[in-house]
C-alpha cells in the first residue's frame, strides 16, 4: 500500500470556494468513479499566519502504478474536464508527495 499526499496552496480569498468544489464536485467522482480510497481531507486554520501550503488530502492506493492510473482515468472524462475548467484557478502550488508506511505504522 502507498499513500499520495496532496498538498495545494490555495489563495485564502478562495479557499472556502475551493473546498466546497472539492467536497461536492471533484471528491465525488475519484471516491465515487474511480475508487480512490481518501484516508483524510483538511485545511490549515488558526489565528496565527497560516501556511502558503494550506490544503492537505491523503489517499491509499495499492500502488504507485494504481494511483497513476486512477488519476489518468478521471483526467480523461469529459466530468472531470467540466469540473477542472468550470471553477477558478484555486491552485497556485500542488506538491504529490507519495509515501510507504513503516512497518510499525498502524497504515501498514
Amino acid at each position: 500500500m502507498v499513500y499520495e499526499l496532496r498538498s495545494y496552496d490555495i489563495d485564502p480569498s478562495l479557499l472556502d470556494e475551493s473546498l466546497n468544489c472539492a467536497n461536492d464536485r471533484a471528491l465525488p467522482i475519484l471516491v465515487g468513479q474511480f475508487g480512490s480510497r481518501m484516508v483524510g481531507f483538511w485545511h490549515a486554520v488558526g489565528s496565527e499566519p497560516v501556511s502558503p501550503t494550506n490544503v492537505h488530502w491523503t489517499n491509499a492506493w495499492h500502488s504507485k502504478e494504481e494511483m497513476l492510473a486512477r488519476w489518468d482515468e478521471a483526467r480523461a472524462t469529459e466530468q472531470w474536464k467540466v469540473t477542472d475548467q468550470d471553477h477558478p484557478k484555486f491552485h497556485l502550488k500542488v506538491q504529490r508527495t507519495v509515501l510507504r508506511a513503516i512497518p510499525r505504522s498502524p497504515f501498514q
